[in-house]
């Protein structure tokens, strides 16, 4: 089967390219918190249904990390804008 440019599947990576893996991390955890804060307050459906969330927010940050090893190297990041800074001063 063969997927064109205009397929839904290309589509969900285009989406997906958009979002840094930071965010789907940080979305798991903050899930995680979710969590278990509805459950000490006694929503335990609620807590049920958000602490279903971490494993596809975490895998969707792993996918776009494997896929796009180089693209969010946080720390290469800040060096070159620190470097781009000192060049233009």
């Amino acid at each position: 089967m063969q997927h064109s440019d205009e397929s839904p599947l290309n589509s969900v990576f285009k989406v997906l390219d958009v979002v840094p893996s930071q965010v789907w991390y940080i979305l798991g955890i903050s899930s995680v918190v979710a969590s278990v804060i509805l459950q000490v307050s006694g929503h335990k459906n609620g807590a049920d249904f958000v602490g279903k969330w971490p494993p596809t927010l975490l895998l969707l940050g792993l996918y776009h990390k494997l896929l796009r090893p180089g693209d969010e190297d946080a720390v290469a990041q800040a060096k070159n804008v620190a470097r781009k800074l000192q060049q233009a001063s």
